[in-house]
């Protein structure tokens, strides 16, 4: 099933993603302050994040008792943040001074993601396996 699919994706997204923000924490607090500092860049990451949170919102379970639900929950967590960045980017913006955007604060939304990709990689194995 497509939801199936969605959940690899994910799962692959988080580790990947989240593995790189924990092991280059400075390198992505820099270039997210620098994108965030430019007049476009909410735009620049709405961009990417809207069609990204799309996907896991329309494709996953649902809101339903099982892992796979967080995939939903994130995929609709990014289609709203991106609708603020492209409504108002100017919120966007408040994100890129030095006490918000930290390099501790990189790593532990890294530490969150591998959290949430291992939660639904459990929660797939658990549904095979019942």
């Amino acid at each position: 099933m497509l939801h199936d699919k969605i959940e690899l994706l994910f799962v692959l997204a988080m580790t990947v993603v989240g593995i790189s923000h924990v092991a280059q924490a400075r390198l992505w607090t820099e270039s997210l302050r620098r994108l965030l500092e430019h007049e476009h860049g909410a735009i620049v990451i709405a961009l990417y994040s809207l069609p990204v949170g799309a996907i896991f919102a329309l494709g996953g379970r649902g809101f339903v008792l099982h892992a796979g639900a967080l995939v939903t929950v994130y995929g609709w967590l990014l289609v709203i943040k991106s609708a603020i960045y492209l409504w108002n980017p100017g919120v966007a913006r408040r994100f890129a001074d030095k006490d918000r955007l930290t390099e501790s604060r990189c790593r532990l939304a890294g530490c969150v993601m591998l959290v949430l990709g291992v939660v639904v990689a459990l929660g797939r194995i658990m549904t095979e396996q019942g």
